[in-house]
């Protein structure tokens, strides 16, 4: 308690000075004309983190927001490099078909059909529930809204530890088109572009939009003797905006995405001080440098159907939202790293979803405003993984059969396919109502109330197989109901300044195993998380706009944590195992000081802790939780000049710092591994002209600039390489993967 009381008082000191008045930024500011300053004056953009339509300063919760016009300056074209942009995150691309993502030092690595993730993604209002399936191509958006902490109310299903919402450049029905074609490293070729008018005057517009990414991979595999970790992506958007009147308005849109290429960049560090096992050959000491024996490719499908309309009433406005989503992907993957054939793993996924949401949203001149609506998902996730295993005579892995019980697979394995397959429904209602006391302070009380429905089977097949050959075949049910409230306090001090107090509740489903041998295993169910997060902040902006200052302070609380362990029988099953705190600060700024210079400022601190954990009958209790840095900072510029013939410069540059991360939850990884993971100078920059009439745009861009290499993620499997009296001296292994490297480029642009 007096480590979290020290904490408080710091971070609330934090909010404070950013409360207090402060000194002019310039002389010359202080005595701009009007028109100076309305130009001076930062756009403050529009979000629906409370689905409704508010500015980002009135929104009393904890949300960064991305506009459209930086995610292209920026240059995030994909969620690794939007993680990368924001403090406290956590981005892991293992594999395109299975990428994880944290916040708020919440990730789970339990990949299963039949569970869920602690971070839920919303595309266009829809959310997205397979664990591949937010590994997208981020083009042609409007903007990304990232939310922090439990959204059980509004957003509901599954977001423990945050949400983010990605919205799409709907239809206009002014004419417009634009085209973008980018070369660099690697042989890049990227295009993008939109079109977007009237069909119908006034009533019916149209917009396509597309985004091709093609490029070498970045990752040499010396055994195979080609470039591994390439890009083929395609993706194509359309949509139809039909307004029949001036009351309702009708949005239809498809996507697709395909995506292939070579993959897996399965990397082996070893410790001390890169120790090759005796049993496998010399490996490559480059980070991007592999020596795999398997033939790793990654072939994803995505498409969805969106239909959604918007009737404004007297009362409020009532939205109906349906939506279509599959994936249909395969991968195969070198999980051993090496050049000998140890194991291989292919992927075969096959997911579609359906989602309804009904809401209606009141009109903001009411004393009592409110959101309530009901939500239903129905959704089939079914993969087929199949494991080729050839052991290492000598190895823990090859010869210790209790080291293979432990692992849950049985003696002699050499080959199996573990194939779940699971029907989810989801029902829920929810409502949110807001009180408006004064016209400076208002009372909000929201919940929401779920219930998930999960059955299936997993089969589990091999030679051997387990039980001496016979399969093992287990049929699977189980629901769960949760209610989760929310409860915020909010009061403006002036009309630049809010503070608000936020108390809120979020669930994340149960659900069971897939990677396991046993029919108790595979038919026991663990339960849902529950996460309480307790926050203060306060939104504020100084000198006519051209100043914000937004900072959060929170705890945040999460019971029955989701882990891989091992019953009272010795059996691996997913359990439900402990409990974390993590405490933070969150804090987001940015001037514009003069004519055309725009600056940013984000910083995270994270204080983790695994209060109550046992693993593998080992207590984890006081362990800090893994990919989750302490500190965390995003800094930037951009600078917009007159340049030749009435035209624009427009300068960008953002940096990024990251302290270690522990990889896993024993906190046992040495520090000559975990010191890979410190983000120490990954800058980004761009130069851009822009034409007088805004048709031609021209660009050169870097990316990690000065090539830095960091490692997202580090697996510790000793025992697939070293010999039991190598790792008994106290060498080890990890399956490690590391971030992009140094990338250049160029663009030229069109618009019509």
């Amino acid at each position: 308690m007096a480590r979290f009381n020290g904490l408080a008082r710091a971070c609330f000191t934090a909010v404070a000075l950013s409360l207090a008045p402060l000194p002019a930024v310039t002389q010359e500011a202080s005595e701009t004309t009007s028109t100076d300053e309305e130009t001076r004056r930062m756009d403050t953009m529009t979000v629906t983190a409370q689905r409704r339509e508010q500015s980002l300063q009135d929104v009393p919760l904890s949300v960064l927001g991305i506009s459209g016009e930086q995610i292209e300056l920026q240059r995030i074209e994909r969620p690794d490099d939007l993680l990368l942009k924001i403090p406290g995150g956590f981005f892991i691309p293992n594999v395109k078909t299975a990428s994880y993502v944290g916040l708020r030092g919440l990730l789970s690595f339990e990949d299963a059909p039949a569970a869920d993730l602690p971070i839920a993604f919303f595309i266009d209002d829809v959310y997205v529930s397979g664990i591949g399936e937010s590994n997208v191509n981020l083009f042609d958006l409007e903007r990304i809204e990232v939310l922090r902490g439990p959204q059980g109310t509004l957003f509901g299903r599954n977001v423990v530890g945050g949400a983010f919402s990605i919205v799409s450049r709907k239809p206009s029905f002014e004419p417009e088109a634009r085209a973008k074609v980018t070369v660099g490293s690697y042989n890049r070729i990227d295009i993008d572009g939109f079109a977007t008018g009237p069909i119908i005057e006034d009533v019916l517009a149209g917009k396509i939009s597309f985004s091709s990414r093609n490029a070498e991979g970045f990752v040499y595999n010396r055994v195979r003797d080609e470039d591994i970790e390439s890009d083929g992506m395609a993706s194509l958007r359309g949509q139809l905006l039909f307004t029949p009147s001036e009351d309702l308005t009708i949005l239809l849109g498809a996507d697709m995405m395909i995506d292939d290429g070579r993959g897996n960049a399965a990397k082996l560090t070893t410790f001390p001080g890169g120790a090759s096992p005796e049993l496998i050959p010399p490996l490559s000491s480059d980070p991007f440098a592999v020596d795999t024996d398997a033939d790793t490719f990654f072939d994803r499908h995505l498409w969805g159907l969106l239909g959604r309309a918007d009737w404004d009433t007297d009362l409020g406005t009532l939205t109906s939202i349906t939506a279509f989503r599959r994936n249909d992907s395969n991968a195969n993957r070198d999980v051993d790293g090496t050049s000998l054939f140890i194991l291989d793993v292919e992927e075969v996924i096959d997911n579609r979803q359906f989602t309804q949401e009904v809401r209606f949203a009141s009109t903001d001149d009411q004393p009592i405003t409110y959101v309530a609506g009901a939500f239903y998902l129905d959704a089939r996730n079914i993969r087929d993984e199949r494991q080729d295993w050839n052991p290492l005579p000598g190895t823990g892995l090859g010869d210790t059969d209790a080291f293979l019980g432990t692992l849950g697979f049985p003696v002699g394995l050499k080959d199996t396919s573990q194939l779940q397959q699971v029907d989810i429904t989801s029902y829920a209602v929810f409502g949110e109502a807001t009180w408006h006391a004064t016209d400076a302070f208002r009372l909000s009380v929201g919940g929401r109330y779920t219930i998930d429905e999960k059955s299936g089977f997993t089969n589990v097949t091999g030679t051997p197989n387990a039980f001496n050959g016979a399969p093992v075949f287990a049929e699977f049910s189980e629901d769960w109901d949760a209610f989760t409230p929310r409860f915020i306090v909010e009061y403006d001090v002036s009309d630049d300044v809010l503070v608000y107090a936020n108390v809120a509740n979020g669930y994340k489903s149960g659900g069971f195993a897939s990677a396991l041998t046993t029919v108790e295993g595979l038919t026991t169910p663990f339960d849902p998380e529950n996460s309480w997060n307790y926050e203060i902040g306060a939104k504020t902006q100084w000198y006519d706009g051209r100043l914000t200052v937004n900072a959060t302070v929170f705890q945040q609380n999460t019971e029955d944590l989701q882990f891989r362990t091992f019953n009272q029988n010795g059996v691996s099953v997913v359990d439900n195992a402990g409990e974390a705190e993590v405490r933070g600060l969150e804090l987001e700024t940015a001037a514009a000081p003069a004519d055309g210079l725009s600056l940013f400022f984000n910083y995270a601190f994270l204080d983790t802790e695994f209060v109550e954990l046992e693993l593998g009958g080992v207590d984890l209790s006081g362990n800090k939780l893994p990919f989750a840095p302490e500190h965390s900072i995003t800094t930037g510029f951009t600078y917009v000049q007159p340049a030749w013939r009435g035209g624009e410069l427009i300068w960008q540059a953002d940096f990024t710092y990251k302290t270690e991360v522990e990889f896993r939850e024993q906190n046992d990884v040495p520090d000559e591994i975990k010191d890979l993971s410190v983000i120490d100078n990954l800058l980004n920059a761009s130069l851009t002209y822009t034409s007088a009439d805004d048709r031609w745009e021209f660009g050169v861009f870097g990316k990690n600039i000065l090539d830095e290499e960091v490692l997202h993620s580090a697996t510790d499997l000793t025992s697939f390489w070293f010999t039991a009296d190598e790792a008994a001296a106290g060498e080890r292994g990890f399956l490690s993967g590391y971030n992009r490297p140094q990338v250049f480029g160029a663009s030229v642009g069109y618009r019509f």
